[in-house]
């Protein structure tokens, strides 16, 4: 309880220091399992939402997405609001992506709600982007259909949005016809199984270069992972609850296979002077771990590194099975 009191104290802080005169609060919410905090609100009358961005695997980017909402008139004013937001990037390390999307301003800045002197990042350039858009008179409104009239918060598969009504029942109910769709789907088993393993492949070779700097990396792991469900999508045509469980499959020989490469081409390099090939290395392998007593050392890496698999792939495979079942969520604040 002392550590939320406490977290909770400096967050409040924070929304303090995080532009002046603004009404903002802090928001809960999930991505991939793991709880992260978002801030929404409005600054100068302009609803905005400040969350983390994240990466393709569940995980943050270091990034925070700020997204302001802006009723863009017609495609003349999104041009020079597009050209403003160039000339305001540009030579600044601070924003790594500027750009309007719908109905709103879309930012990415290097910096995380968890870090001291946000406010140094954020503020100014938050700022500059709604001096513009009062400048232009462009006012806030949906981020959908940019509707200027009262909003509510949502969270839509772990984003924020501010939406008018008519636009959250909307986008909900496209969301339950895309799920019924998703279920409806079926994969093609055997050119999806050939693509995952053709694509799990891939993730080998990362693991022998990996395990040949003298590592071994989850991320090893998660490249078999991700690259065997890239396959099986591709090949199989869709990822559904079978093509998971493929994968799955797949994932587990295939790290298998990575450790015993990364293990006969030791013994290959140690026995290459007396004449041995790979191949004879690979055939072998066992005789030679028995021989040198490192039958253990090799079972101890085969298990950390199924242990860093399971690390490095749960996040993909979640999502996969997620996108097999339409899953959504779509919560009001």
């Amino acid at each position: 309880m002392v550590k939320k009191k406490e977290r909770r104290e400096i967050m409040n802080k924070k929304l303090e220091q995080l532009l002046p005169g603004s009404t903002l609060e802090e928001i809960k919410g999930k991505w991939g399992g793991a709880r992260y905090y978002a801030v929404k609100g409005q600054h100068r009358g302009y609803y905005l939402i400040l969350e983390p961005g994240m990466g393709t695997q569940g995980k943050p980017s270091g990034l925070l997405h700020v997204v302001i909402n802006a009723s863009i008139a017609d495609q003349t004013q999104q041009e020079h609001l597009n050209r403003f937001l160039t000339q305001l990037s540009q030579g600044r390390k601070d924003i790594a992506l500027a750009k309007t999307e719908n109905h709103s301003v879309q930012l990415d800045l290097r910096a995380a709600l968890n870090r001291k002197k946000i406010e140094t990042v954020v503020n100014p350039v938050v700022d500059q982007v709604v001096r513009y858009l009062e400048q232009q008179q462009i006012p806030t409104g949906c981020q959908c259909c940019g509707s200027n009239v009262p909003l509510d918060c949502y969270t839509v598969n772990d984003f924020g949005y501010y939406l008018c009504p008519d636009c959250a029942a909307q986008l909900e109910q496209e969301l339950r016809e895309a799920q019924v769709e998703a279920k409806g789907q079926t994969s093609n088993l055997l050119p999806g199984l050939v693509g995952a393993l053709l694509g799990g492949l891939i993730g080998v070779a990362v693991w022998f270069g990996i395990y040949q700097l003298g590592y071994i990396s989850a991320l090893g792991g998660l490249a078999i992972a991700v690259a065997a469900c890239k396959g099986y999508e591709l090949l199989g045509r869709h990822m559904d609850r079978k093509g998971v469980v493929v994968c799955c499959v797949c994932v587990a020989l295939l790290t298998y296979l990575a450790n015993q490469l990364c293990w006969s081409f030791l013994v290959y390099q140690g026995l290459s002077d007396v004449g041995w090939t790979f191949s004879d290395a690979n055939i072998y392998l066992w005789n030679v771990l028995e021989e040198c007593e490192l039958t253990g050392s090799y079972l101890g890496e085969l298990a950390i590194g199924y242990l860093f698999t399971i690390l490095g792939a749960f996040g993909t495979m979640r999502q996969s099975l997620r996108r097999a079942n339409g899953s959504y969520s779509f919560r009001k604040y």
